[in-house]
């Protein structure tokens, strides 16, 4: 439920709605929230209705996490506990949300980003190798940002090699030459599938090119939570790996 839009609100009413604790609530934590759309600055004059008019803890977070990604030639392991506060969102059912932009300034084709299929989110174990149901994928450039994504058209996450979408892989690295790992024993652990941006294509349409990929709602416990993923990204354009929330509940 939003907060008013007009009128009075409490600090109690900001609190509820983004799930903070009544004793720790402050303008500096409440305007930290991963929710909230215009953050307050330390030492600014600020009406409370000025950040929180109209905000809701229900839709896609702030940005939670980025990384302008290097080349690398093999897979690694993304710990949310280690980069991200999780703790706003205990007890909320939320989709996991990521967004890559892809490279601007290579070859546009050789920025594939990959992610291994065993996923921790919150505490359930989640593998779309085994169930695809609920992983969606957007196919067509879209921003990383809340109105965009709040726009965009989601379609069944699915096996291919399609461009300007993620696909389900196995066995081999992305089909590009110059880009993506192959899945092996261990790498990424468990299994040999994983999900993919395929960012083939004229480079005027897919250098910078957006896409989204979201995953099955999972309620996150009161404690113990963490996002927690394989990521490889081999080539000479690699761009940026966002992580969002998307709160439903």
């Amino acid at each position: 439920m939003a907060l008013p839009s007009s009128g009075q609100i409490s600090l109690s009413q900001v609190a509820t709605e983004f799930n903070v604790s009544q004793p720790n609530i402050s303008l500096s934590n409440l305007g930290a929230s991963p929710y909230n759309t215009t953050p307050i600055t330390v030492g600014q004059p600020v009406e409370l209705g000025d950040s929180f008019y109209g905000e809701s803890s229900i839709g896609l977070s702030s940005e939670l996490y980025s990384d302008n990604l290097a080349s690398s030639t093999s897979w690694g392991t993304f710990k949310g506990v280690n980069e991200i506060d999780l703790t706003p969102f205990k007890g909320r059912t939320c989709r996991l949300a990521i967004h890559y932009s892809n490279g601007t300034t290579g070859t546009s084709y050789r920025g594939d980003f990959q992610i291994g299929s065993i996923i921790t989110f919150g505490t359930t174990s989640l593998n779309f190798q085994y169930n695809q149901a609920d992983w969606q994928t957007t196919r067509v450039n879209t921003a990383a940002t809340k109105t965009a994504y709040d726009a965009a058209t989601f379609y069944q996450f699915a096996d291919g090699t399609t461009s300007g979408r993620w696909n389900r892989r196995n066995t081999s690295n992305t089909p590009s030459s110059g880009t993506g790992v192959a899945p092996g024993s261990g790498n990424p652990p468990g299994t040999q599938y994983y999900a993919y941006t395929e960012t083939s294509g004229a480079s005027s349409t897919m250098l910078g090119y957006g896409f989204w990929l979201r995953g099955p709602a999972v309620t996150f416990a009161s404690s113990g939570n963490d996002i927690e993923l394989d990521i490889a990204h081999s080539g000479s354009n690699m761009g940026t790996y966002k992580v969002f929330l998307d709160v439903t509940v």
